[in-house]
């Protein structure tokens, strides 16, 4: 399957500039465009793009209009803003699709070892992974929606809680992940350690880790290596 992608890919490449018009190498059409949208007003824009005109430019910005060098992994996702992750293996095809010659474990080295990538809740509270150097960059913006959409009142009755009883929680994940790296089981009965509530531990223990993006989007945890079923 992956040997008839790469073949489809590099089709794809060949066909793209016949209907691009250009826009993909940085011409001048493309030039006056993109100075005609920001000069112009903002409810009469001086210059007009076509439905290909945009297309062209979504496929360019997305990396899909050529493959990157080897060893540009870093690049390409900190330029299409994080590999989205929800399946590690979406964010492998990702990458994949984009940067020539990846070898199969480079995720997961640049996760696991080198640490130049970062697993974290981002973008819809879906997984995202990021350039380690940008992460506070991301964190510090995510970190503006927590109270909006992590910590409000219907997220407060889904898991019957009082906004008190989440900040305890909250702050107890700060201080049993201190120093320490923990399956979330473990978190869980830390948290209950810690809050001297079982319950409140508990409501650790679901699969969506609803109540851990809180505290991911205002820097208290990312992922660390699985470790168990």
């Amino acid at each position: 399957m992956l040997e008839r992608r790469a073949a489809r890919l590099t089709r794809l490449t060949e066909v793209i500039p016949a209907w691009m018009g250009g826009m993909l190498s940085g011409s001048r059409p493309e030039r006056e465009a993109v100075k005609g949208l920001r000069s112009g007003s903002p409810n009469k824009p001086r210059a007009r793009l076509s439905s290909r005109n945009v297309i062209a430019w979504r496929v360019r910005r997305h990396r899909l209009d050529r493959m990157a060098p080897p060893g540009e992994t870093l690049q390409v996702a900190s330029r299409i803003c994080g590999l989205h992750a929800q399946l590690m293996s979406a964010a492998e095809l990702t990458l994949w699709a984009r940067v020539d010659g990846l070898e199969p474990e480079t995720v997961q080295q640049a996760l696991w070892e080198e640490r130049s990538l970062v697993k974290a809740w981002a973008m819809r509270g879906t997984l995202h992974l990021f350039p380690s150097s940008e992460y506070p960059m991301w964190q510090a913006a995510l970190s503006t929606r927590t109270e909006r959409h992590c910590m409000n009142a219907a997220v407060l009755r889904a898991h019957d809680l009082t906004r008190p009883d989440l900040e305890r929680l909250l702050n107890a994940v700060a201080l049993a992940l201190d120093g320490k790296v923990l399956t979330r089981s473990q978190l869980a009965d830390e948290v209950s350690t810690v809050t001297g509530s079982v319950q409140l531990g508990d409501k650790l223990r679901g699969s969506w880790g609803s109540l851990l993006k809180p505290a991911a989007s205002t820097g208290v945890l990312c992922f660390a290596p699985s470790a168990g079923a």
